[in-house]
């Protein structure tokens, strides 16, 4: 799952939170930039992706609810999850 923010200008640094604490890069977790395009790329998504995703620029903030939901039960398979995202703009 990806969420984008396209920004004005570009080269404006920004940080993309999860619940509050900031995300950094790491094996499910892809951070890029193409100009003014800001991604994040959540890989295999399990129940501890489910969270509110943040974008900042300075005062600025972009939000996603991001909610896991899944047929199965069995928590260490994951046929049929989906993932859902909610954004909403706070200006």
């Amino acid at each position: 799952m990806t969420l984008e923010c396209e920004l004005s200008k570009p080269d404006i640094p920004v940080t993309w939170t999860k619940d509050g604490k900031e995300i950094q890069p790491d094996q499910n977790t892809e951070i890029t930039v193409d100009g003014k395009v800001h991604r994040i790329t959540l890989k295999n998504a399990t129940l501890e992706t489910e969270a509110e995703y943040c974008i900042s620029v300075g005062e600025l903030t972009s939000k996603a609810s991001v909610l896991v939901e899944g047929k199965a039960v069995v928590l260490s398979k994951y046929p049929g999850w989906f993932v859902h995202s909610k954004c909403e703009l706070v200006v």
